[in-house]
Formats: structure tokens, sequence, C-alpha cells
């Protein structure tokens, strides 16, 4: 196999595919967080929504998403990458464009639970593309530019989405933080009608790739990943203990991500306020984006890291400890000063997505074909069972408690336990050799 052919053929899809699909995540994680902007910003105060509704409806977005997840990354499989995730991006951006409109809290939850199922299948959907289009070597790095989408929303989307607030209201006659939500909702419309004209199914079908490069590039991929449809793998897969037990891991990394996701605006909008600091509210957002920003930077340097020494394990469970390091930080020092919780959240974040990236390079090594669809897309729905439970069960804490302390100190603890299962149970999974997926699949035995 010449790999001089091999190596431009990735390069050309890298340079075609990432840049639009992290475009894709970033939006559909704006259109996930988008009301973290609402909220604060007169949707809870119009709506009567307390911490524990606010979370809720965060939160309850997560039990429709998991609901589909599993069937729709199946679907995708079977429809072809292309047309199935045109046609999720479409169905979200309706639903998003919708919440604009809502009257009370309980369409709220309604809205947010359609908007859920609309998106099921979309990340799981992307990860399991990626192995239609890069080789194990190529492959950590496309994860990590296509998961860099999470703290980009964040850390640009949310002062885009304040300044939207600000400097749109009355747009259409809609107070400020109904324009957030519509421009959010009307962007992946766009994007999903982008999305059938412009993704490539597979590399065979490419035409913006050389004959000699389709050819070698789809040899390579099957060499090294064979197509397998037998429905007894299948599944065997789903029904894998240490699969289930492994997607404890993520779980446990998304409760801590979305408490932070949701309720880091409102934190240090009572912090501006209680302290009397006198920052607007475009301020506020320019501060809570720091994070996220810094955040990133420490996902590629993870990735990269982890990449190189092939031993994920490992740099999955430094991660989980500099998370919950910055958690405990901010639990014990930083309530009460914006300065000190920023850089507490900052180094929680770095462990975070650092975690978060390096955790999602092993599901895709697990399985093949069509359970490989399964087998991420089931990970991804039990590690979203957090990603509601997360913003819920702190909203219920802070309203019980008074205040956010006792919330961070068991986002702390989670992130603790998510390195430690890591490092007793999967150890040696991250350190599997390159040579092929059986290898993989012993250790799950």
């Amino acid at each position: 196999m010449d790999t001089n052919v091999l190596d431009r053929a990735q390069k050309k899809s890298f340079r075609r595919l990432m840049p639009f699909v992290a475009l894709l995540f970033v939006v559909n994680q704006l259109d996930r967080i988008n009301i973290s902007v609402a909220g604060p910003n007169g949707m809870n105060d119009q709506l009567g929504l307390t911490a524990v509704q606010f979370g809720l409806a965060s939160g309850i977005f997560f039990i429709g998403y998991m609901t589909l997840e599993v069937p729709s990354n199946l679907a995708l499989h079977r429809f072809g990458a292309r047309r199935w995730l045109a046609r999720i991006v479409v169905t979200w951006g309706i639903v998003a464009t919708s919440l604009t409109f809502v009257p009370s809290a309980g369409w709220l939850y309604g809205l947010r639970i359609l908007l859920g199922m609309a998106e099921a299948g979309f990340a799981p959907g992307i990860l399991v593309y990626l192995t239609y289009w890069f080789t194990r070597e190529m492959r950590s790095r496309a994860t990590a530019i296509f998961l860099l989408g999470i703290p980009i929303a964040a850390a640009f989307g949310v002062p885009f989405m304040t300044l939207v607030d600000v400097h749109l209201d009355g747009l259409f006659g809609l107070d400020g933080w109904r324009v957030v939500l519509l421009v959010t909702g009307l962007m992946a419309v766009v994007l999903g009608v982008a999305c059938w004209f412009y993704l490539t199914d597979r590399p065979s079908d490419a035409q913006w790739l050389t004959g000699e490069e389709r050819r070698v590039l789809t040899e390579a991929l099957a060499a090294e990943m064979p197509v397998e449809e037998d429905s007894h793998g299948i599944r065997g897969a789903l029904t894998n203990g240490r699969v289930w037990l492994l997607a404890v891991a993520p779980f446990l990394v998304l409760y801590s991500m979305f408490v932070v996701t949701f309720f880091l605006p409102t934190l240090l909008k009572e912090i501006n306020v209680r302290e009397s600091l006198g920052l607007s509210s475009v301020q506020v957002g320019l501060l809570s984006a720091i994070p996220w920003a810094i955040g990133g930077i420490g996902m590629i340097i993870f990735a990269s890291r982890s990449d190189r020494s092939n031993d994920i394990s490992r740099y999955f469970v430094v991660a989980a400890v500099i998370g919950a390091i910055g958690f405990f930080f901010l639990a014990m020092f930083g309530l009460n000063n914006p300065y000190l919780a920023l850089g507490a959240v900052t180094v929680a974040m770095v462990g975070v997505l650092g975690s978060l990236t390096t955790f999602w390079v092993l599901p895709s090594r697990l399985y093949k074909g069509v359970a490989a669809a399964g087998v991420i897309a089931l990970i991804n729905t039990v590690a979203n069972l957090g990603s509601f439970l997360g913003p819920y069960s702190f909203g219920l804490l802070s309203d019980a408690t008074g205040g956010y302390r006792g919330g961070l100190f068991v986002v702390g603890v989670a992130m603790l336990l998510a390195g430690l299962l890591i490092a007793l149970r999967f150890r040696d999974l991250g350190k599997a050799p390159t040579g092929g997926e059986v290898q993989i699949e012993t250790v799950l035995k």
C-alpha cells in the first residue's frame, strides 16, 4: 500500500470534512446550552423558574435524547451518514426554533424533551462517521477537532448569545432571550440543508479524491476495521457488562461538565451582584468564556499527548484528577470571588475536557461495523444520563442548602470516581496495541 497516497487522501478528507463537522457540533452545543444565557437574562423571571426548575429544564433534554440514541445511530449506519445527519440537524433546528415562543415552564420542559429526541444520534453518529474516513493514526486528532465544538460553543457561543440578547432585544417584537433561541435554532436548519449537499458517505463516493486515493483509503480502512454485520455481534456488544461499566466514566464526566455549562453564567452573575462589581451582562458572558477557551487548549494537548504515548487511560486519569481539584477549590475558596472562581473553573474545565477527549477514542476501538455504531451510541446514551442528572441534582442541592458549595463537592467526587474507574478496570484498554480490533475485544471479555 502506498503510504504517501494514503496520507494525502486522509489530509484531503481532514481539510474537507472536519471544519464542517466541527461547525455542526458547535451549533449543536449552542442549541443545547442557549437557555444558560436565556435563563438569567429574562427567561427564568418571565416563566417563573426556580433553580430546581431551571436545572430540570436544562437536563430534561437528555431524557428525550437517550430514548432514541441507539436506534438513531443504527439508522445512520443503514441509510448513510449524509441523509441521516441532514435529517437530524434539520429536525433539531425546527424544534429549537419553536422554543422561541415557549409560554410557560411546562411548554419549556416538553420542547426540551422533543429537542433531545430530535438531536439523538448526532454526536455518536459523527464519531462513527469518523471511523469511515480516518485510520487510527488520524482518528484521535479528528475526534479532538470534533469535540472542540464543546469549548468553542461555550467560549465564543456564550458571549455571542449574550450580545444577541443585549443588542437584538425587541427584534420582531421579541425579548432578547427569545431572539437568542430563534437565531441559534435557525442556524441549525441552514446547516442541516447544507449537510445534504456537502457531506459524503464513504471514501469510495468522494469525487473530490482521485481514483487512486479513493482505492488506497478504502483498502486501508477495510484492512484495519472490516465491516461486521452479524446481528449476534450487535446483541453481544450491547449486552456486554464491561461495555456498560465503561460507560460510567463519561457519565461522571458529563455529570460534572453540564453543571458548569448551565450554572457558570448564573454563578458569575450572582457574584457580580453580591460583590457590587458593576459588570455588564456582556462582561459576565466574556468572563464565562475564559474557562472554556483554556479548557479547549488543554483538550488538544491531552489528545496529542495520549495519541503519541498510546496510553490513553493514564491521560484520562490525570485529567480527571485535575478536574476534581478545580471543583474542590471552587467549592472551598471561589464562591465569593469572581477571579478565584474563574481560576478554579478553568482548572476544572481543563480536566473535564481533557478526560472527555481521551475517553472517546476508546469506544471506536471496541467493535467493528454496525456493532461499533451500537456500542458508541449505547455509551453515549448512558453518559448523557449524567448530563441530565448533573444540572438537576445541582439545582436541587442549591435550593436545599441555599448555595453551590455542596453540589460542587459532589461534582469533584464524581470526577475522582471517573478516574478511579478507568485506573482500576480499564487501564489495559488504553494501552492496547494497534495491531487489530480482536486484541481490543479480548480486554472486554
